[in-house]
């Protein structure tokens, strides 16, 4: 090999690793999207169950249909509306009044968004070192 391919040799060495980083950061950005997008689908459904919780007093002794899974509904009528049955996780339910199980929304809600937040700085981050990597791949390659 002589001493004129050594610096080729390492414009192709570097570009490989650009292009091998450019290829991770670009896989992250796309989960990075998708993680964002299932944060704010659950702040919706959330926010869906905070405002049905605020105006339960308006539903009492109501019919309506009832999501039971699915895309399966119920026809009901709701007799009482000062306790409702919470999920909390690992596929468990506990019994709150109305109040409290409004609050543990919006605590969850809060939450919720702050991970929303940290992923949407997670997803500008990455779009940066994309921008970086893809500018310092051009100035390489040409």
């Amino acid at each position: 090999m002589d001493e004129n391919s050594q610096p080729s040799d390492n414009k192709k060495n570097e570009a490989a690793q650009l292009e091998y980083m450019l290829q991770a950061y670009q896989e992250r950005l796309v989960n990075v999207s998708e993680q964002i997008e299932s944060i704010m689908s659950l702040i919706q459904k959330l926010n869906m169950e905070r405002e049905l919780l605020e105006n339960t007093k308006q539903i009492k002794n109501k019919n309506m249909l009832v999501n039971v899974g699915n895309a399966l509904f119920l026809d009901a009528k709701s007799a009482s509306v000062e306790n409702v049955v919470v999920g909390i996780g690992a596929k468990l339910a506990i019994e709150k009044d109305t109040q409290s199980a409004l609050d543990l929304i919006k605590t969850r809600i809060e939450k919720i968004t702050g991970n929303l937040n940290a992923a949407i700085a997670e997803k500008k981050k990455t779009e940066s070192f994309i921008y970086d990597i893809s500018y310092k791949l051009e100035q390489l390659v040409g």
